[in-house]
């Protein structure tokens, strides 16, 4: 007997840049067509369809969440699983998680800290955080050998960012197509220092073509300065979102250009006027662009995560169309998190949330590796 082919019937698709209606053909937690049908097919008797009405609904890729650093690995089964599920019932269908590491840590003792996500419901990357000090040739060698290719770097000084090899390192790092992060340490690091740190490390980055995010506050010299294919840059973390949202009515002009900035969906914030201008729709493709499909290309998962294309992962988020239309009091600020909540997820083609009702698929999320970090542009 063939496997159960579920279709999704008469919704509204979400991508990054437009609303379209389609149907969602999904076989074996794989999406594998997504375009409107058009005539009536005739199945074998030996077809098992399970058909969806999703006329109410946008259809989303379910968003991605960078996770700060050892948030979930520590905590008892019972407490992880319900923050999984506080993700869940934010759309969160793919984290990646930040795991610290010591520099004694040997293979077998890096894989073990992963080990609290084997009963994670949801698919998870992850990112290794090391020292300054820890960033050598040796060291980074052995972290690509066990299949990691997104290493934050902790940084306190000016001086540990000129320390680090650089020259030897690049090499390796373009060979293992390897993303490094940077991450400044310590809150009584002044506002000139951390910017000069930040500067240094673009520059080296710049220079060596190695792709890097950087979850600091930067100004608009710093954010000029590097390649945007090079420097993603997490919205949250932008000078210019206190500016009247200057950064996204830049997107909003500029719809087609590339943007090397992604989001978090509890970082989003957007004027209700917007509403207003009958700019809903674009809003809600901005949201899957920035939370969804530009994080996944961060994680190096995209197109498998954070699409709707044939092959992707199905991870759905079923979100009322009424809800998200809903004239909005004017001259607020929209938190999307708090509009953007999906009535129903669905996780490799199966529903792990409807109606406020989790289903327990404790286990059933994966590591996903290898990760290709650089492989597309956002």
């Amino acid at each position: 007997m063939d496997e159960v082919l579920t279709i999704i019937r008469n919704t509204s698709v979400v991508t990054q840049h437009a609303v379209k209606q389609a149907d969602i053909w999904i076989q074996k937690g794989k999406i594998v067509r997504t375009h409107p049908d058009t005539l009536c097919r005739k199945w074998s008797s030996g077809q098992a369809i399970v058909e969806i009405d999703a006329s109410e609904y946008y259809i989303l890729p379910g968003f991605l969440q960078v996770l700060r650093t050892n948030s979930l690995s520590y905590r008892p089964t019972h407490s992880y699983v319900q923050q999984i599920q506080m993700l869940v019932e934010q759309g969160i269908t793919t984290f990646i998680d930040t795991i610290k590491i010591g520099n004694w840590m040997d293979e077998s003792q890096c894989m073990y800290q992963l080990s609290p996500h084997y009963n994670s419901p949801l698919d998870y990357a992850v990112r290794i955080e090391i020292m300054a000090a820890e960033c050598q040739y040796d060291r980074i060698r052995q972290l690509i050998k066990q299949g990691f290719r997104i290493i934050q770097i902790m940084v306190c000084t000016l001086e540990e960012v000129h320390r680090i090899n650089w020259n030897s390192l690049y090499p390796l790092l373009l060979q293992g197509r390897v993303s490094l992060h940077l991450h400044i340490l310590g809150e009584t690091i002044s506002r000139e220092d951390r910017q000069t740190i930040i500067e240094a490390w673009l520059q080296y980055c710049h220079y060596g073509k190695i792709r890097t995010c950087i979850n600091e506050n930067q100004t608009k010299d710093a954010i000029k300065e590097a390649i945007s294919f090079y420097h993603l840059q997490p919205v949250g973390k932008l000078e210019e979102k206190q500016k009247e949202h200057g950064w996204l009515l830049r997107q909003l002009k500029n719809w087609y250009l590339h943007h090397s900035l992604f989001a978090s969906i509890k970082e989003l914030t957007v004027p209700s006027q917007l509403w207003a201008r009958g700019e809903a729709e674009r809003i809600l493709s901005l949201t899957v662009r920035l939370a969804s499909t530009n994080v996944a290309k961060l994680a190096g998962c995209y197109p498998i995560k954070g699409s709707l294309l044939p092959g992707a992962d199905a991870d759905l988020l079923f979100l009322k169309k009424d809800k998200w239309l809903t004239n909005h009091s004017i001259s607020t600020m929209l938190i999307l998190s708090e509009i953007c909540n999906p009535v129903r997820v669905m996780s490799k083609g199966v529903f792990i949330y409807q109606n406020g009702t989790h289903h327990s698929t404790i286990g059933a999320g994966r590591h996903l590796r290898p990760l290709r970090p650089y492989n597309y542009a956002m």
